[in-house]
């Protein structure tokens, strides 16, 4: 659906497609999906006593869908102040961007090559960006590395807030999936007090930052091989203010992650994400506690093929959770499972 959609009288409704979320999670949604320009801004969210419907213009991976008659309103929309700037019909132009801080993110059609530092000088002008990415290669590798280009401007450090929480990572250089904004929210909602944890693939502290800030958490064990992402995660610990909960380690988590210390593992990375499966086992104490396991799987054999997976590393277990994340590649699924390990 094309976001220059034109803006509509005030008091109208209309059907929309909405993403639900209950009321504690809406102000984290709310930032994706203004990050991901997918929020449809013509029309006001609509509450009742549990919930907020968000009005999208695209249908974002691994949240509720549903129906909803929204209120129409009047508003200002970026793209097309972007192709009035540029003289351009607006459906020529990429009407879907991510937003981290200051720093733009849009894919540009090949056609449009040529033209790129002038009509994403338009995208940074409108959207109040200080630099503008190019996506010429998705994420690749083992520590899943971004391949951008710098089409406008060159900083391309910044400090991206999502919920109150504050991440500072190099856009150029660091993944951030704003895509996982409901299972970081989700996992808020299972940690009980006082829990020690195990961050197996930290990152720039995806899911241990917001856990530090927002829980009563007695310790979290944050692991990091990438030294670029380590070393804005020790940025962030200290940003958000949560040293005294968080213990940044560097290295292969099979090295350096603790033994017989954990209430609760995360193991949010997707790819052979099994193979460190045993070494989450070990990290709980007694070796009973709770891991998210993370991993990929085909889209028919969800959850099967990771719960079979499961299977070879650990035998007494009950999977009290599971879900698909989102969308992978063609017919794979990025998917987690929550499991109660009940022996060592």
């Amino acid at each position: 659906m094309h976001g220059g959609c034109g803006t509509l009288d005030k008091g109208k409704s209309m059907k929309c497609t909405c993403v639900r979320v209950e009321k504690k999670q809406a102000m984290q949604v709310h930032e994706m999906l203004l990050s991901q320009n997918i929020l449809d801004r013509n029309k006001h969210p609509v509450r009742d006593d549990k919930f907020v419907y968000f009005p999208v213009l695209d249908v974002p991976e691994g949240f509720e869908i549903v129906e909803m008659d929204c209120e129409e309103r009047n508003n200002f929309i970026p793209i097309s102040e972007i192709a009035r700037k540029l003289d351009m019909d607006e459906k020529q132009l990429p009407d879907k961007w991510e937003k981290f801080g200051d720093v733009l993110v849009l894919k540009l059609p090949h056609a449009l090559y040529s033209m790129r530092e002038k009509i994403c000088a338009a995208y940074a002008d409108v959207l109040g960006a200080k630099t503008v990415l190019i996506d010429v290669g998705g994420i690749t590798g083992e520590l899943r590395k971004p391949v951008f280009e710098v089409a406008y401007g060159g900083d391309t450090v910044t400090v991206h807030r999502e919920a109150g929480v504050l991440f500072k990572f190099d856009v150029m250089k660091i993944m951030f999936s704003s895509g996982n904004v409901f299972e970081r929210s989700r996992l808020l909602s299972q940690v009980e007090d006082d829990e020690v944890i195990v961050d197996m693939f930290a990152g720039i502290g995806y899911f241990t930052i917001p856990l530090a800030l927002k829980t009563k958490v007695a310790r979290i064990y944050a692991c990091e091989k990438n030294p670029e992402a380590y070393a804005f995660l020790r940025e962030n610990i200290n940003l958000n203010r949560v040293g005294e909960k968080v213990v940044p380690l560097p290295g292969d988590c099979r090295e350096v992650a603790p033994r017989n210390v954990a209430n609760r593992v995360i193991m949010g990375y997707v790819k052979d994400t099994h193979l460190f499966l045993s070494t989450a086992r070990m990290c709980l104490k007694n070796g009973k506690g709770y891991i998210h396991y993370h991993d990929l799987a085909k889209v028919d054999r969800f959850p099967d093929e990771m719960v079979n997976r499961l299977r070879e590393h650990i035998t007494d277990f009950e999977i009290t959770g599971l879900r698909v994340v989102k969308s992978y590649a063609p017919g794979v699924v990025h998917g987690v499972l929550d499991v109660k390990v009940k022996t060592g």
